[in-house]
């Protein structure tokens, strides 16, 4: 069940000085009334938990286009990619979704990508350890990339 003291501790999981949601509320609003909002939202989302499901308004989003490369052509529609804008209660929902299945979740060492504190540079950096590794041994040794644009 979802209560007042766990929603405060994910309220530093908002990214501040964002823009607003569809809803027209910033994380700022919420942020800043903890206690007051904290113990109101608590109801209805154990509601959405127990029911299994999510009001529409809190669903809809907001896409902006943001520009990839500020010197190149801003109105090339391929130089912008789509941002999606969620309403902050949704945000707040999430983390505590994740908060809470985030433990029953396992990666192995493998995975590089989508992880906290990982990144491509240290699967490339693996991958030219073991490269010069199985090459020192006279290992004969495939390697394939696959890069998804």
């Amino acid at each position: 069940m979802c209560n007042s003291f766990k929603i405060k501790s994910l309220l530093h999981k908002l990214p501040l000085n964002r823009a607003a949601g569809k809803d027209g509320n910033f994380a700022e609003h919420i942020f800043y009334a903890k206690s007051s909002v904290c113990n109101h939202l608590s109801s209805p989302f154990n509601v959405c938990l127990m029911h299994g499901k999510i009001p529409q308004e809190c669903m809809q989003t907001v896409i902006v286009p943001i520009c990839k490369n500020k010197i190149g052509n801003i109105s090339d529609a391929g130089n912008c990619r789509p941002v999606s804008l969620a309403t902050i209660i949704s945000d707040l929902f999430e983390h505590y979704i994740l908060s809470c299945i985030s433990p029953l979740l396992a990666t192995t060492d493998n995975q590089f990508g989508f992880k906290p504190k990982h990144g491509t540079d240290m699967c490339i950096f693996s991958t030219e350890t073991d490269c010069v590794l199985l090459c020192k041994q006279r290992y004969p040794s495939v390697f394939s990339f696959l890069s998804c644009i």
